[in-house]
């Protein structure tokens, strides 16, 4: 478990090291089906514009506290043109033979949002796309924001599919607090939706 988490750890350890446009968040929520999680992610703009994102998920089984599962990427992005980019992703998670590298696109139309499209991974038989979003506003001593992210991977036919839309209030410089929806569907196209409520500690 511990060597599936480097690369992921990685990209955090960069990401606190540098003050350069970087950010690093702890999050921990409780869900709808009383499982737990624990998100760590980070991130830093390197000279020539190049972007560097990874996260680690634990998370807990459904009714249980005990943190016995995990997911993690590392993620670069680099601007091209026109907001067009190229970007490559590792992934990985619990179990036997879940790493893939993905090399693809991505595209930026305005600050805060990103669409990219893996079409070339490392198990030679899947697609995969993805966004993200963030914005925050400002309404004097409160500052609200919402965040999404999604990813659609098509494999022989088959799709599963993923999202996540928060909302909360940044508190003051390091702490907010949020609610979250949640979105799932797996192989046997059955769809899973989940509310939760959490807190963030940016560091």
């Amino acid at each position: 478990m511990f060597r599936k988490l480097a690369m992921p750890l990685l990209a955090l350890v960069i990401g606190c090291s540098s003050p350069t446009n970087k950010y690093s968040t702890m999050e921990y929520t409780a869900d709808s089906a009383k499982a737990n999680r624990i998100r760590v992610y980070g991130g830093e703009e390197f000279p020539g514009r190049v972007k560097l994102f990874g996260n680690i998920d634990l998370n807990s089984g459904e009714d249980r506290m005990d943190l016995e599962k995990f997911a993690g990427r590392m993620r670069f992005v680099r601007p091209i043109y026109n907001g067009f980019g190229v970007t490559g992703e590792y992934k990985d998670g619990s179990g036997e033979d879940n790493n893939v590298v993905g090399v693809g696109l991505s595209y930026s139309p305005f600050s805060g949002m990103e669409l990219r499209a893996y079409p070339f991974r490392t198990d030679k038989e899947s697609w995969e796309f993805g966004f993200s979003f963030k914005k925050v506003f400002k309404f004097g001593f409160w500052r609200p924001y919402i965040s999404s992210f999604g990813d659609l991977k098509l494999s022989e036919g088959e799709a599963t599919a993923k999202g996540e839309v928060q909302a909360g209030i940044k508190i003051n410089d390091v702490w907010r607090v949020f609610v979250e929806g949640r979105v799932s569907r797996d192989l046997n196209g059955i769809t899973k939706n989940l509310a939760a409520v959490g807190f963030g500690y940016e560091f």
